[in-house]
């Protein structure tokens, strides 16, 4: 039989108490285990699905074709049924208008020293007329009585010498009126019928007739009415 050693006996205990530690510590010891990454969850904005513009629907409306309405530009009407008179239509934009007038001639052919007698007015007129048309001829009255030779067929010859010179209008004054009212109103229905000349009154009246004469007369000039 074998016998240990004192100091043997200690030393084996001491190594067993070692190995008794050691495996004591390793099972009392806490396992970590590795704990796996977790990706993180990106969480993507909700995506808003926009509805698809469309294009505007273009509805053609069908073209009705109509005949066209003629449409007539009514012509200006003056009072009492007077037309106008067309002198020059030539549509100059700029033009000169000459306005001849005479007063009291009392039936002088012959110029004297109160009238330019209807010899003279009648050069003037003809030279006048030569340059331009743009001219309007009146006289305001006192014309068919004065002198013998116009008195001598009652005021007919101072009526012919007005027509013959392109006299446009004559107003009658208190002279004319002295072969009677009647005899004028005669003479100025044959002026209207067989002339360019007019006889115009807007202020007699004669056995209540309204306005036995033309009132007025209005003449045109390229649209320039006088």
């Amino acid at each position: 039989m074998k016998r240990f050693s004192t100091s043997k006996l200690m030393s084996a205990v001491i190594v067993s108490l070692l190995v008794v530690s050691l495996v004591g510590c390793k099972t009392t010891s806490t396992k970590v285990e590795a704990v796996p990454s977790v990706q993180p969850t990106i969480i993507q904005p909700e995506t808003k699905l926009e509805q698809p513009v469309q294009a505007p629907v273009v509805v053609e409306t069908p073209v009705v074709k109509e005949s066209p309405i003629m449409v007539e530009a009514l012509a200006m009407q003056y009072p009492l049924g007077i037309e106008p008179i067309v002198k020059s239509d030539a549509a100059y934009p700029v033009f000169d208008l000459f306005i001849v007038h005479t007063a009291n001639v009392q039936g002088n052919v012959y110029s004297t020293d109160s009238s330019v007698g209807y010899s003279r007015l009648s050069t003037m007129l003809q030279v006048t007329k030569s340059i331009t048309n743009n001219v309007l001829v009146l006289d305001a009255g006192n014309v068919v009585s004065g002198t013998p030779i116009v008195e001598q067929n009652h005021g007919e010859t101072a009526g012919t010498l007005l027509a013959a010179l392109g006299y446009d209008a004559v107003a009658p004054s208190s002279g004319d009126y002295a072969y009677g009212t009647d005899a004028l109103l005669a003479a100025a229905k044959y002026a209207k019928d067989n002339t360019q000349l007019k006889v115009l009154a807007a202020n007699v009246l004669v056995k209540e007739q309204y306005l036995p004469f033309q009132p007025y007369q209005i003449y045109d000039f390229n649209g320039f009415k006088v």
